[in-house]
C-alpha cells in the first residue's frame, strides 16, 4: 500500500521574522537613501572625508536604493503567504510538490542531495534535485521557475533546490522522510517504477 502525503509547513515564526527583518531593511534603506541624497558632500569640513564620500556618493545610492526596492517587492510577497498559507513541500505517492510547481513526479528525479548553499559568510544547507531529463522539467515550468533553473545551472548549483530554511523541520529530518518515503515507495508491490537515489554528502 503506498504511503500517505506528508506535508511541510512553513513556520509562522520564521516566517514573521523574515518580514520584520524585510521590513526594517525596507526603512534602514529607505533612510538612508533620503540622508544621502538630501547631503551635501560639500557642507564637510574634512577633506579626507569629503573626498571619500564623493567617490563612493553614488555607489551608496545605488545600493540603498537596491536595498529598499529588494525588500518592498518581497514583503507583499511574504506578507501573503503568511496570510494565505500552503505546504512548501509536499511528498505524495505520485511525486514531489514545491509551492507554486507543477508535480515532480519521482520517475523525472534522478537524485536527491544535500547542497550546502554558500550564504554571505555562512552556509546553509538545502536539498538539491537532478533530473533524469532537465528540458522536460524546464517545459513544464513557468517563466520564473524556469529563470530560476538557469540561473542555478550558471552558479554551479542543482537544477532545483528546495528551500527549506523556513520549515519547521530541519534540512536532515527531512531527507530522512524522504529516503524512508521512497523506500515504503519501493516496497509497494502494486507499481515497480524508478525512483530517485538519495545522496547524503553534501554538493
Amino acid at each position: 500500500m503506498p504511503p500517505d502525503e506528508i506535508c511541510y509547513w512553513p513556520s509562522r515564526f520564521k516566517q514573521v521574522a523574515f518580514l520584520a527583518g524585510t521590513f526594517l531593511v525596507f526603512v534602514f534603506s529607505s533612510a538612508g537613501f533620503i540622508l544621502l541624497w538630501l547631503l551635501d558632500p560639500d557642507q564637510i569640513q574634512d577633506h579626507e572625508w569629503r573626498v571619500t564620500l564623493v567617490g563612493i556618493y553614488p555607489l551608496l545610492l545605488i545600493l540603498l536604493a537596491l536595498f529598499a526596492v529588494g525588500a518592498a517587492v518581497c514583503a507583499p510577497i511574504m506578507l501573503v503567504k503568511l496570510i494565505w498559507p500552503a505546504p512548501a513541500l509536499a511528498l505524495t505517492p505520485k511525486g514531489m510538490r514545491l509551492r507554486g510547481m507543477p508535480l515532480l513526479r519521482w520517475e523525472e528525479i534522478d537524485e536527491i542531495h544535500l547542497y550546502k548553499h554558500k550564504l554571505g559568510l555562512t552556509y546553509q544547507i538545502l536539498i538539491g534535485l537532478y533530473f533524469r531529463d532537465e528540458e522536460a522539467i524546464r517545459a513544464r515550468l513557468g517563466r520564473l521557475a524556469r529563470w530560476n533553473m538557469s540561473e542555478n545551472k550558471r552558479q554551479g548549483r542543482p537544477p532545483i533546490v528546495v528551500q527549506t530554511q523556513h520549515l519547521h523541520q530541519s534540512t536532515a529530518e527531512i531527507l530522512d522522510d524522504i529516503e524512508e518515503y521512497l523506500d515504503e515507495l519501493r516496497d509497494d508491490p502494486s507499481k515497480k517504477r524508478k525512483l530517485p537515489k538519495v545522496f547524503r554528502q553534501q554538493d
